[in-house]
């Protein structure tokens, strides 16, 4: 027989899918303590649910809706006649837009949230999962991924620099990162003993990846809160 189904809250509802965002944006602070003992207070904004609609334009307008917001939040400041000394500026400094770690490259969802972002943000594309891949498999959907980013016209966050006004250690630097791109990273929230030093590290079966070492954590992580 037929079956019938009473839509709350509470129950699945797939036309949500089409008419509602399943993404939220959240935000946390931390304080990090800088090598010369200064401490830095970090912002870090996640967006849970992303990219799982039927149609995904509903996340895309609420991400770029959020950025230009803050836009709109430090002009106001700006334009008043007394300023408040302690107003925060809430803009995002950088996007990292963790790639699903297909193997083929950039997809639909990709190009167009990326595009729409860059308005607003730098965006720095990064590989999620590095450890999904063989060497020759990660190489090759670095290649895959930069070659989307070309073909479509991504905007991405470039290291650019000037032969003639930076110095030579800038410019070796940002050609290492720049022939790096994209970063391909994995994490972990446990520490294990690697060749006697506790650091982060995936343990599996056969045995540990050591995630500074095997892929471009640490990198990734200079690049942010270093150069």
């Amino acid at each position: 027989g037929d079956s019938y189904y009473n839509y709350d809250s509470r129950e699945f509802n797939p036309l949500l899918q089409y008419t509602e965002s399943t993404m939220s944006i959240t935000s946390s602070k931390i304080e990090i303590a800088d090598d010369d003992g200064s401490k830095v207070m970090l912002t870090v904004i996640d967006t849970p649910g992303f990219g799982d609609n039927i149609d995904n334009e509903l996340c895309f307008a609420e991400i770029v809706g959020f950025l230009e917001q803050q836009f709109d939040h430090v002009l106001a400041e700006e334009t008043r006649i007394r300023r408040n000394p302690k107003f925060e500026d809430t803009r995002v400094h950088i996007c990292l837009y963790f790639l699903e770690p297909t193997g083929h490259g950039l997809r639909e969802l990709d190009v167009e949230c990326i595009k729409k972002m860059s308005k607003f943000v730098n965006v720095l594309p990064v590989i999620s999962k590095a450890d999904s891949f063989t060497q020759s498999e990660l190489h090759a959907f670095k290649r895959n991924v930069l070659y989307d980013i070309k073909k479509y016209n991504v905007p991405i966050f470039e290291f650019n620099y000037d032969e003639d006004e930076d110095d030579i250690e800038t410019i070796e630097e940002n050609k290492v990162l720049r022939n790096l791109q994209p970063f391909a990273v994995m994490g972990s929230k446990e520490k294990f003993d690697v060749n006697g030093e506790l650091k982060y590290a995936r343990k599996y079966p056969w045995g540990l990846i050591d995630i500074e070492q095997n892929s471009d954590f640490l990198k990734l992580k200079n690049v942010l809160f270093g150069s």
